[in-house]
């Protein structure tokens, strides 16, 4: 995640879509020109003369790691990199959560599966590592073992209240990164001819090799609520 309070913007960081290039451009938009501070606590960068609101998070951040906390159900009590929106609400509190700018990308569900596969299975100390070596699975078999324990929908879980409802004002889309990241800036008073271009690096691959007929109707099954609401096909 991102948040300015100069700029009343937060960015919601969906993993494997792109947000670290997204955080990186828009994170001087993110800091107090006078000081450029960045707030250890929280590890975003963010208007360090509102020393009240920092304040005010810190206790809150206790507050969720407390049996207090538990009980509110925030899931993401640690690291706030890749926190939900619905977490983030309760974190922030209503009326300042409101009177963001709430902002996070999307990705097409298809090329994504192939994406965090692969990131998994370099990633040595992936939790999801050792399932994938140990039982040589393939990317259909994961895929049916996701279904299988119930993963569902989980790019609309981070920008979703728990009823599916949307928490953020405006999805991007990957694909579409340099166009949606202008009408960002222009929503959030930034000079978009300031936002270097990020579109520039291509895959390495074609997800689409990656599918038959089984393994596409997979992906069909885990994000039947993405593909419709982000309007994505094959």
């Amino acid at each position: 995640m991102l948040i300015s309070f100069d700029k009343k913007f937060l960015f919601i960081h969906i993993p494997k879509n792109a947000g670290t290039s997204i955080t990186n451009v828009l994170t001087p938009f993110a800091f107090d020109p006078g000081s450029k501070k960045v707030n250890n606590i929280l590890n975003f960068p963010f208007d360090y003369t509102q020393r009240k609101l920092k304040f005010h998070i810190k206790k809150r951040i206790l507050l969720i790691k407390s049996p207090v906390g538990i009980k509110l159900g925030i899931s993401n009590s640690g690291s706030l990199k890749h926190a939900k929106a619905v977490d983030l609400k309760k974190i922030l509190g209503k009326n300042l959560f409101d009177n963001l700018f709430k902002f996070a990308f999307v990705r097409n569900p298809w090329a994504k599966e192939v994406s965090n596969y692969e990131y998994i299975k370099r990633r040595k100390d992936h939790p999801l590592n050792p399932l994938i070596h140990f039982h040589s699975l393939s990317l259909e078999q994961f895929l049916e073992w996701k279904i299988s324990k119930n993963y569902k929908s989980p790019q609309l879980n981070f920008i979703a209240d728990y009823n599916d409802n949307l928490l953020v004002d405006f999805i991007g889309k990957v694909e579409d990164i340099d166009r949606d990241i202008k009408k960002i800036s222009k929503q959030i008073n930034i000079d978009s001819e300031k936002v270097p271009k990020l579109n520039s690096r291509k895959q390495p691959y074609n997800y689409q090799e990656f599918y038959n007929s089984h393994s596409k109707k997979l992906v069909e099954i885990l994000h039947e609520k993405e593909l419709k609401l982000f309007d994505y096909s094959f």
